[in-house]
């Protein structure tokens, strides 16, 4: 009976550490979505509630509780190799199991040999002190990820602000893989011209030949706002890809050089900037933590866990299930913003995931497919969506502009992240990086846009015309 007690104690000790290891775990992975170093509250109250819980169910239920009790310990033993395969490789895994046995063989007596209990117990003690560990390691990757971007930027210069009298306010519209009207043409057959027609007719400019230096989201996003080519081992290294890049588009160039202009910074986008947080609620930062754990634990078990838990992805739970609530709310936005007559400059980011894939809406606005219909799609299809889409969101974003602002100089930016990654041919090499680039000024002398045809020097181009500053054109 002496072994029962003790074995039921050390259960409870071994349940407090194992609650606690599964909230720095989700701590770690919410702090790395998040790039945010507070603790929170529930790392300490999950762990307390899960230790009361047990002991009150052991107090209310003793004899039904230590049988129970035997079979969960070694239901937790035989789980804690794959978990702590999945949380920290190979080598904790092997240590989670082999340990607990050593521990067993060194401490207890042979008599007792018998006494499952007992090696289920000495077995729990230190598997549960390496899975602690563990978890404890993960949230301390957590934390270096708020390391800087220096070994992510290849130029770490701050630009050189002469000129900040006419502080024009502006609106960048970041629409994700928009390529370019050219390309639209070229691969499309999209002959009807009406858009850019209409866009012209209210002042943008088209710039021709425009490209994305990178053909995903963060890498692009990360050299546009931050006004800067990247490093080539960020661009090999999936681990570095997700540990920094997202950190800095929160703490990007741009915003930080416009915030101590005065601006006020609107976000209206799928990323944190600055201290504005994300507008979106559709699910990015679960996806994003999933590629967090997958890259940062770079093995087969953890993608296989991960891909069981997206397979049979529902209506309910798809992380794209609010993205046409954040579209409506994030353009209901622009407009206000863009209409409205402030006193102070203004940066408003508007990232837009149109008209890029999930394909569900026609260019009249209306629903054609349901964001969890997962089929797979001819690429013929695919363009015939996507183009509905061009068509759907131009039409909202010509709407927003063709309302004047007043009293004020402004700039409005329309770009594309990258271009259309799905020909599936042998154009596809240079369509991905082919993007749609508009750009309208009022109030202010002609930009003069020579060298803006990468969108590395975008905002070079808008500082150096309307800031006073010189910073040097990415030629590539």
């Amino acid at each position: 009976m002496a072994i029962l007690k003790k074995g039921d104690t050390v259960s409870a000790i071994s349940l407090l550490l194992i609650s606690l290891g599964v909230a720095l775990f989700y701590q770690a992975e919410w702090m790395s979505v998040n790039n945010d170093k507070i603790f929170s509250k529930w790392v300490l109250i999950f762990p307390i509630v899960v230790y009361f819980g047990w002991k009150l169910c052991e107090r209310t239920f003793p004899k039904k509780f230590q049988l129970s009790n035997f079979y969960i310990n070694l239901i937790l033993l035989l789980g804690l190799p794959p978990v702590a395969l999945y949380l920290g490789g190979f080598k904790l895994a092997i240590a989670s199991f082999i340990l607990p046995i050593l521990a067993w063989l060194l401490f207890i007596n042979v008599k007792r040999l018998k006494k499952w209990k007992a090696l289920v117990t000495y077995q729990m003690i230190i598997a549960m002190l390496v899975f602690f560990f563990g978890a404890f390691a993960y949230q301390s990757t957590a934390l270096r990820i708020q390391d800087g971007c220096g070994s992510i930027l290849l130029d770490l210069g701050e630009p050189a602000i002469s000129d900040s009298s006419l502080q024009p306010d502006i609106y960048f519209v970041l629409l994700d893989a928009q390529t370019s009207f050219e390309s639209l043409k070229k691969y499309w057959d999209y002959e009807d011209s009406t858009i850019l027609k209409e866009y012209k007719s209210l002042g943008f400019q088209n710039v021709i030949d425009a490209k994305s230096v990178y053909d995903q989201t963060p890498l692009s996003l990360t050299s546009t706002l931050n006004m800067s080519m990247l490093h080539e081992v960020v661009i090999s290294s999936e681990t570095e890809y997700l540990k920094k890049l997202i950190p800095c588009i929160k703490e990007a160039k741009l915003f930080r050089t416009l915030d101590k202009l005065g601006y006020t910074i609107h976000n209206n986008s799928i990323f944190d900037a600055l201290n504005k947080k994300s507008l979106y609620n559709y699910g990015l930062q679960s996806a994003y933590s999933t590629y967090f754990k997958v890259m940062l634990r770079n093995n087969t078990p953890a993608m296989i866990i991960n891909f069981l838990k997206r397979k049979n992805v529902n209506h309910k739970n798809n992380i794209f299930k609010h993205l046409p609530e954040d579209h409506e709310n994030a353009l209901i936005n622009l407009k206000e913003q863009f209409e409205s007559d402030n006193v102070d400059p203004e940066f408003v980011y508007t990232h837009l995931m149109l008209p890029h894939h999930p394909y569900y809406v026609d260019q009249y606005g209306n629903r054609i497919a349901d964001l969890d219909s997962v089929f797979p799609m001819e690429t013929e299809l695919k363009k015939y969506m996507y183009l509905q889409q061009f068509r759907y969101i131009h039409d909202r974003l010509l709407k927003i502009f063709r309302s004047r602002k007043v009293n004020r100089p402004f700039i409005v930016v329309i770009q594309g992240d990258h271009g259309f990654r799905e020909l599936n041919n042998e154009h596809d090499g240079n369509e991905r990086y082919s993007i749609a680039y508009l750009i309208k000024t009022e109030g202010l002398d002609a930009i003069q846009l020579d060298s803006a045809k990468l969108s590395v020097n975008t905002f070079k181009v808008v500082l150096n015309n309307y800031f006073g500053t010189k910073l040097e054109y990415t030629d590539r």
